[in-house]
């Protein structure tokens, strides 16, 4: 079947545009020209005039009166107040919008004025401020960390100043949004958020939840944070902010949840939350284990009384069955065994070679917990009993060094007082010899 077609008469392109171009809109200077009802409001300066402006018939009237009411700025606050309760929904909104664009506009400029004073001779300062300073720091890297810190959630950091014990649950919410948040594909931790909420979470007037430290510690765990922890422009900070974390108290739960991130990131705040859970009667032995290891991966001398203290607990950590020469022996680590693991690193020595033959290294825990033990507690003895011959040999050159240092020092104060009576008579002036002449 043959198609039809229709044939189209040619239009001649200029025909088209003219066809296409809009009517020219009459000159205002030019004779008959009908003003714009907007016209002149960009240059009226009273705010209550503007506001009713707001609810004109026109679109244009009330745009130019938005526009200018949010060039005017703080000043026009009042009147915008005042509009809220005129009763008109397009002031209302239009009151509301503009009230919130000038807020921001204020804020940003405060925000950019506080990065700028490097060196605080301006004295600029910002809710929460002076804590942060004596956790984090001053310089320059500081302070636009936390300027970061008010871009991302301000309402928090204002409102903590103000009303601390309110934002409590506000806080464990916007925690629990952001752990949810990191269910989505390519989802990403904002540094800015991550640091406020450490931050205010670690605060000691700040009383949440447990259950958020435990989302704290999710969070602290994605890959995004951990390069920033690891690479970011701001990682000192954050190291700080997360060590104040680390340390902050509570029950035996989130206390080794503490630890778990101390021993990731090495900080030795981690010592702090260790030395807690030793001390508690309460905390599980399987928890007490990772506190030895957290103080002897951080170094820790400060605890290492406390861990000498665990050399005769005989609590059992953990415990599995293995196979040697075809026979089943149950192979268990003990809370002592942890315990002379741990001294024996820290004084800079390899357990296997005092009897430890299965321990293995471990990235995040120093050593797997499950290789830091025994057969039989006749291996176990001699591991012991190696340990204290180590410790006698040290502590006898350590008093013998300590005796040749002091030994030295007496020598070196000898010399000095002998030499001092020669310095006197160096100073005295040499008496002149009179020559009597005849």
């Amino acid at each position: 079947m043959q198609k039809l077609t229709r044939a189209v008469p040619a239009i001649e392109l200029p025909m088209i545009l003219a066809m296409l171009s809009p009517p020219a809109l009459p000159d205002d200077g030019a004779a008959g020209a009908v003003p714009s009802p907007a016209a002149g409001v960009a240059t009226l300066t009273d705010p209550q005039e503007l506001v009713s402006l707001l609810g004109a018939p026109d679109f244009a009237t009330r745009l130019a009166a938005t526009r200018r009411l949010i060039e005017i700025g703080p000043t026009a606050e009042p009147a915008l107040v005042a509009g809220l309760s005129t009763g008109s929904p397009e002031v209302i909104f239009r009151c509301r919008h503009i009230l919130s664009e000038i807020e921001y506009k204020e804020r940003f400029g405060r925000l950019e004025a506080f990065a700028a004073d490097l060196d605080g001779k301006q004295g600029l300062t910002l809710p929460g401020w002076e804590r942060y300073r004596s956790l984090v720091g001053s310089d320059s890297k500081a302070r636009r960390l936390f300027v970061s810190m008010h871009k991302s959630e301000p309402y928090l950091l204002e409102k903590v100043e103000k009303e601390p014990k309110a934002v409590a649950d506000t806080l464990v919410q916007r925690v629990q949004v952001m752990q949810q948040s990191m269910r989505f594909p390519n989802a990403a931790i904002d540094t800015g958020s991550m640091a406020t909420l450490l931050f205010l979470i670690s605060d000691p007037e700040m009383k949440v939840a447990d259950n958020a430290t435990m989302m704290m510690y999710s969070l602290c765990n994605y890959h995004t944070f951990r390069q920033e922890m690891e690479r970011g422009a701001h990682k000192a900070q954050l190291r700080s902010l997360l060590g104040e974390f680390v340390k902050m108290g509570g029950n035996q739960t989130t206390a080794y949840y503490r630890l778990m991130l101390a021993l990731q990131y090495e900080l030795k705040e981690g010592g702090v939350a260790a030395r807690n859970l030793l001390e508690d009667p309460r905390a599980p032995q399987h928890y007490k284990q990772y506190a030895v290891l957290t103080i002897a991966k951080l170094n820790d001398k400060d605890s290492l009384e406390l861990i000498r203290k665990l050399l005769s607990d005989r609590t059992v950590c953990t415990s599995h069955t293995m196979m040697r020469n075809n026979k089943r022996v149950v192979y268990q680590t003990q809370l002592r065994d942890v315990a002379l693991s741990a001294l024996i690193h820290m004084n800079g020595e390899d357990p296997k070679k005092f009897g430890f033959e299965r321990i293995s290294p471990n990235l995040r825990y120093l050593f797997n917990p499950g290789t830091m033990g025994f057969t039989d507690d006749k291996a176990r003895d001699e591991a012991f009993k190696k340990w204290e011959v180590f410790e006698t040999k040290k502590a006898r050159e350590e008093a013998a060094q300590a005796e040749a240092e002091a030994a030295q020092t007496a020598e070196e104060i000898d010399e000095d007082l002998e030499a001092a009576p020669q310095a006197e008579d160096a100073e005295k002036p040499v008496p002149k010899l009179e020559v009597q002449r005849p």
